[in-house]
């Protein structure tokens, strides 16, 4: 699978029976979670930095403004695009996590066994994350611990936890749910819906060790944790409906469809009325939002390439997602600007208005050769 997930893990296998198969066969992957996985890397990888270049190029153009805002996190309050990207990484995690753990059982591997995959992977990540966000100088007291890539591998540890241990789909769903009621009750009747004074901050400042990101809070703090264990869930509920319905693939596409529409009402109501939706704290009503726009986008991608089975579409994104994580650190650690500016200032000087987008550019495909290289030669980096 992806970077986080193991390759095998999304492969459809044998021992479903023939109402389950229908969709793919036993050795083909859910290429909508590659594809989609590969999409959400790039918008972090080069398609901002391509949006946000070409903006005053075409200043005054009322689409450009609004698709650079799009590409910009909201101060606070509102969502925009570039919010969804963290969540929606979650919640593939999550779906693919419903093949992983149906392979452990059609292997025969122990609960515990699995368990202790997780939480080494959970562990692994958070470490991960505290090199990304550096530099680790002496002494430690000013590291900053809570990171995307922690949150990731915790959130998610936990919720396979869950899967793996309660098992039963109503109590999945119990236990989701409860996570919403209880972030919510928290976060409306403890402290202020603010940066400061939320019971996140409250929380942060009292037990996270090291520097906060906000520095009053961080936004991949315990509370956030916690509320986007709830992300990671309702996308297992989702890979659960993918490996065990004897829908068809057509009408499990239109249910994640309605099921995404429900989570945007719910979610959208709750933020125009009493509790808006807060990417920073992981507020519930942000969470059902970006729940739900993550399934209109699986269930979009999950009809285009693996009901219609359009794979060349797929590729350009696919080759990203395949190696999601090792991208998102190298970018961490590689000044790919440096190497694009080295490569192609020539060219862009030629073109003085269009020279930040030209080497926003190469820089985005520099990155994108290099994971088509290791695509090509089946090289796939995973935890």
């Amino acid at each position: 699978m992806s970077s986080s997930i193991p390759l095998s893990d999304r492969k459809l296998h044998a021992g479903m029976n023939d109402k389950n198969t229908q969709q793919t066969s036993s050795q083909q992957r859910l290429l909508s979670l590659d594809a989609l996985r590969g999409l959400d890397m790039m918008c972090i990888i080069g398609l901002d930095a391509i949006v946000h270049a070409l903006a005053p190029v075409f200043h005054g153009a009322s689409a450009m403004t609004t698709l650079a805002t799009q590409f910009r996190h909201c101060h606070w309050e509102g969502i925009h695009a570039y919010d969804l990207i963290f969540p929606l990484f979650l919640f593939i995690s999550g779906i693919s996590m419903a093949f992983s753990i149906r392979k452990m059982h059609q292997n025969g591997a122990s609960r515990k066994k699995a368990s202790w995959h997780l939480i080494k992977r959970a562990l692994i990540l958070a470490c991960l994350g505290i090199i990304v966000n550096g530099p680790l100088e002496l002494p430690c007291s000013d590291w900053r611990f809570a990171s995307v890539l922690g949150l990731i591998g915790i959130a998610g540890a936990c919720a396979g936890l869950l899967a793996l241990w309660v098992k039963k789909i109503p109590w999945l769903a119990g236990i989701l749910a409860g996570i919403l009621v209880l972030i919510g009750c928290l976060q409306l009747n403890i402290g202020t819906l603010d940066r400061e004074g939320s019971i996140n901050a409250i929380i942060d400042r009292a037990i996270l060790p090291g520097s906060l990101h906000g520095g009053v809070m961080d936004p991949e703090g315990i509370l956030c944790i916690v509320s986007a264990i709830a992300v990671a869930l309702g996308g297992y509920l989702v890979g659960n409906f993918l490996v065990n319905s004897s829908a068809k693939p057509g009408k499990k596409a239109w249910s994640l469809l309605g099921a995404g529409a429900v989570c945007l009402i719910a979610g959208y109501a709750m933020h125009w009325s009493f509790y808006p939706a807060i990417k920073s704290i992981w507020s519930s009503s942000f969470d059902l939002i970006a729940s739900g726009w993550s399934l209109l986008a699986f269930a979009t991608a999950y009809f285009l390439f693996d009901i219609l089975k359009w794979h060349k579409l797929a590729y350009p994104f696919k080759v990203v997602g395949m190696n999601a994580l090792f991208i998102y650190l190298a970018q961490s650690l590689v000044n790919f600007n440096s190497i694009a500016n080295h490569l192609f200032i020539g060219i862009a000087d030629i073109w003085p208005a269009m020279k930040w987008p030209i080497l926003s550019l190469a820089t985005f495909l520099i990155k994108w050769l290099i994971l088509a290289w290791m695509d090509k030669r089946k090289i796939y980096i995973k935890i």
